[in-house]
This record gives C-alpha cells, sequence and structure tokens, in this order.
C-alpha cells in the first residue's frame, strides 16, 4: 500500500512528478502556442519511435493499452485529423493516470512482476510522457463532443484486437485480457465463480465508466479553453481549434 512497502519511495516519487508535470502543463506550455505544439510532437515522436524500436528488437506483439496508446499519440500528433487527436489525448491520458495512480498506491505489486528498478523508471518515464503529452494535447485543441465516437470505436477495436492477437498467439495469461474477459475479480479473489449476472453488471460497468470519463476528459477540455478558464488561471493564448 502507499508509502508503507519497501519501495514507498517510487510511490512518493510518482505523486511528485504527476503533481509537477500537470502543474508545468497547465501553467507553462499551455501558454505559449507554439512551446505546446512543439512539445506534444517531440512526445509524440519519441514515444512512437521508442516503442516501434522496442518491439522491432524484442519481435513482440504490443497488447497493454498503454502501448497503443504511444503509437495513437505518435500519429495522431502529425495527422491533421481532430476526433483522432482527441482519441490520443483521451487515451494518452487514462494511461498515463492509470499508471500513476497503481504505482503511487501500489508500489511493490509493479516490483513483484518481476521488474527491476531500471526498467520501472524507464516504464514511469514514458508513462508519465504519455500523460503530459495528452494533456497538453487537450490543452492546444478544441475538441467536441461528437468526438467521443472516435472514442468508443478505438477502445472497441483495442478490445478485437487484444482477443484476437491473444487467440493466435497464445498469450492468454495477461493481465490485460484478464481485465477484458471479466475474470479480474478472480485474481483477487481465487473462490470468487463468475456467473451471467456478473459479466452482465461487469460490462454496464465498464461502459458507463468509460461514458463518464469521456464527459468528464469533453467538459475538462471545453473549460480549459472557456474565456472564463483563462480569466481564472490567468492564460493569455490563442485557441487553436
Amino acid at each position: 500500500m502507499i508509502f508503507t512497502g519497501e519501495h514507498w519511495y517510487v510511490g512518493l516519487l510518482q505523486v511528485l512528478v504527476f503533481a509537477a508535470e500537470t502543474a508545468c502543463v497547465l501553467r507553462f506550455v499551455r501558454r505559449y502556442p507554439v512551446v505546446n505544439l512543439t512539445f506534444v510532437r517531440c512526445v509524440g515522436a519519441a514515444l512512437f519511435a521508442g516503442k516501434m524500436a522496442e518491439y522491432i528488437s524484442k519481435q513482440a506483439i504490443p497488447l497493454d493499452f498503454s502501448t497503443l496508446s504511444y503509437f495513437l499519440m505518435g500519429v495522431a500528433v502529425f495527422v491533421p485529423l481532430r476526433p483522432l487527436r482527441s482519441t490520443a489525448s483521451f487515451c494518452g491520458m487514462l494511461s498515463g493516470m492509470i499508471y500513476a495512480v497503481t504505482l503511487a498506491l501500489f508500489p511493490e505489486s509493479h516490483f513483484n512482476s518481476g521488474i527491476n528498478e531500471a526498467t520501472l523508471f524507464t516504464a514511469m518515464l514514458n508513462h508519465n510522457l504519455l500523460y503530459a503529452g495528452g494533456l497538453a494535447l487537450s490543452a492546444y485543441y478544441v475538441f467536441r463532443k461528437e468526438d467521443v465516437v472516435w472514442i468508443f470505436g478505438w477502445i472497441g477495436i483495442f478490445v478485437c484486437y487484444v482477443f484476437l492477437m491473444s487467440a493466435r498467439f497464445g498469450d492468454g495469461g495477461t493481465t490485460i485480457l484478464k481485465i477484458l474477459d471479466g475474470s479480474v475479480v478472480t485474481m483477487a479473489f481465487p473462490d470468487f465463480v463468475p456467473t451471467a449476472w456478473y459479466y452482465a453488471l461487469y460490462y454496464t460497468a465498464c461502459i458507463l465508466l468509460l461514458a463518464t470519463l469521456s464527459a468528464v476528459f469533453f467538459v475538462a477540455n471545453r473549460r480549459l479553453h472557456c474565456r472564463d478558464a483563462r480569466r481564472f488561471l490567468d492564460f493569455p493564448r490563442r485557441i487553436a481549434s
């Protein structure tokens, strides 16, 4: 649990980094459109190139949501398509925030998976850059609520992709697949036997959670660009549509 295990300092570091990067993007990067756009493109290009080289060298198939978000971010920052950018921003922020929360609360679980400190700090750097890039992307562009179709579409493609790749290459033991197929509860409660009602409630809850997060994302994006928010935060900047 947070700040109680052997690697408590990693959780504390993650909290500090998350707060610092959020403040940096909102108080400095966002204020200067040229800096903002340059930052977003550098992050997208770096993550895309780095992960592409990593998976080619390992001859591995990417299955994690965050890994595919790296590639999505790398494409979206250079393709002039607003819905693609909104999807990349949402997925990047979501991936980075989930990683930050789990690392801050349960740092020992990350080390229990067999990775060393160097590997963990690399993953930590990548996820935090993904979050910062998604936040900066949202701070630069004004998105529309109808873009939510693209978010649900991308996540639907991701779910189908993971199931197909797992069936083809036999990676059925991955955590992401256990989350997607609803068997994640048995990881915490081995005696639990899933029923039809469980799956119905589980997937309904997942859809509602995704819809809620999407709504919060678009509301926050609008607040970042509305006149009252700019006056309150003292951000005299041009709005880029």
